[in-house]
This record gives C-alpha cells, structure tokens and sequence, in this order.
C-alpha cells in the first residue's frame, strides 16, 4: 500500500527531491513512492550531518530527544518523519524549527518506510537515522559520526547494543528471530535492530532508493542490500541509555510480518 504524506499546513507541490539535495523549504515537498512529503519549517541548508528521527506517537518523548540532539549537534539537519500519528508528535517537533523539518505522513505505514522517506530527503555528507526514544543518546551519534570521519574505508556504521536490556524473555525471543534472519539473509552482522545507523551519503542513496520494506524487516532489508551492494558495513558496541523511555511494541503479528518480509526480501536478492 502507498502512502499518502503531506504538510498539515501546506499545500503539496508534488516536487521530487534532488539526489544530495538538502530538506526541501517549507511549502515545497519530495516524493517517495508513490506519496509525496511536505516540509514543515523553514529552508534547510546543505549541512555536513544529517539526522533522521522517525516518529509514531512520540509526542511524550520526541520535546526531550530534539532538545539533546540540536543542543549537542547545532550545525545538523535534523528531520523528523511523523508516520501518521494521532497524538501531539507534530506538533512538538514543528515547534523545532528551523532547527528542525518535519515530513508529515498522513497514515501510519511502518518505521521503514518513515526512515526511507527521511534519508532520501535528507542532504548531509553523513546521513543517519535513530528511534525517537534515542537509545543510546547523543554520545552514540558522535560514535558513529567519528568512525565514519575517521575510516575512509568504512561506509556504514551501524549500532551493536551491549549490556542487559529489557526483560530476559524478550531479549531470548528476539534472539532467536535474529538468529534466523541473519541465516535467511545471510548478514553477517549480529545486531540489525539496534535504532542508530549512519551512511555516507552515495552509500544511503544507492540503499533506500532500493528499499521497499515498511515493517520491522526494514533494517534487515537495508544491511542486506548494502553487503550485495559491496558496502563496508561496521558495528558499534554501544550501551542502552534511554531503553526505559518506550516499551516494546513488538507483537506476535509483528511476527507474523516481520517472517512474511524476510521471506519478500530473500525473493528479491535472490532475483
């Protein structure tokens, strides 16, 4: 199903986004798909990092994790993708700008297709999204940002969560999904899930332009392509800071679709 994204305030032109553009101005918009985004805010400039923070329901949280990443990365664009929320998380993030954009989705599609909107949009040498709970806090974007400044070579950093998180059980169920995706997909890294990955810009072009999972599967989808790609893909062990903040919202359906989506992505590597 495509989606339809718009400004609440603004009427859509329908524009697409220019590849490395940065966030478009407000009243203007991107496509994705077949849905269009407008940007609420002011014109964003080029800038050497780019923050995506895809967000449903996150009007409780999303004040206190934009307050830490514009004070600790004042140059940044920072974009926030609403994926059709039904609380105040608009709201809260428009309060931001300019020193936010907020791309506004009118229904709730899934987390990957919220990222996937937000990193072809965004226009930083360095591209990289994180939940909206920011797990592992501005500290794990400056570890992710330094690896990629300091390794040439390296062209994804993605976060590796270390220390007990979260209640035994749900770490054992999730253990062994991650088990049997790596293997379905051949992914060699341990962590998909961790919400903190940065790419350098032509990497996350080339990746999400080829994305088309919405659901939980989309950062599987994402680490897969960019090994066929022949991206060097690198993980961060990183700790847990603000797991409290959010339950899990993982559910059996989840499941159920999280398996259906492993097995559309092995389809269409295997094509």
């Amino acid at each position: 199903m495509s989606a339809e994204l718009t400004d609440t305030r603004l009427a859509d032109s329908g524009a697409p986004p220019e590849a490395g553009g940065s966030t478009p101005e407000a009243g203007g918009s991107v496509s994705e798909d077949d849905g269009s985004t407008s940007a609420v805010g002011g014109p964003r400039t080029p800038a050497r990092l780019s923050i995506v923070v895809p967000a449903f329901n996150e009007g409780a949280i999303l004040g206190g994790t934009l307050e830490q990443i514009v004070s600790a990365f004042p140059g940044a664009e920072v974009i926030v993708v609403d994926d059709g929320s039904s609380d105040d998380t608009v709201e809260v993030a428009g309060s931001f700008a300019p020193a936010a954009a907020v791309l506004v989705q009118k229904s709730n599609v899934g987390k990957g297709r919220a990222v996937r909107v937000g990193m072809l949009a965004a226009g930083g040498d360095i591209v990289l999204f994180t939940d909206a709970d920011l797990p592992f806090g501005t500290a794990g974007i400056e570890r992710l940002v330094r690896l990629l400044d300091e390794r040439p070579g390296v062209d994804v950093a993605i976060a590796r969560k270390i220390g007990a998180y979260r209640g035994l059980s749900y770490r054992a169920a999730r253990a062994v999904v991650r088990v049997g995706v790596r293997r379905s997909l051949r992914i060699t890294h341990e962590d998909t899930q961790a919400g903190l990955k940065g790419f350098r810009r032509e990497a996350a072009r080339a990746i999400f332009s080829q994305c088309v999972v919405d659901g939980f599967a989309a950062d599987m989808e994402m680490l897969a392509l960019a090994q066929r790609e022949g991206f060097v893909v690198e993980s961060v062990p990183l700790r847990v800071v603000n797991d409290a903040l959010r339950p899990s919202t993982f559910t059996v359906a989840h499941g159920v679709r999280l398996i259906r989506e492993v097995r559309q992505i092995r389809r269409r590597l295997d094509n």
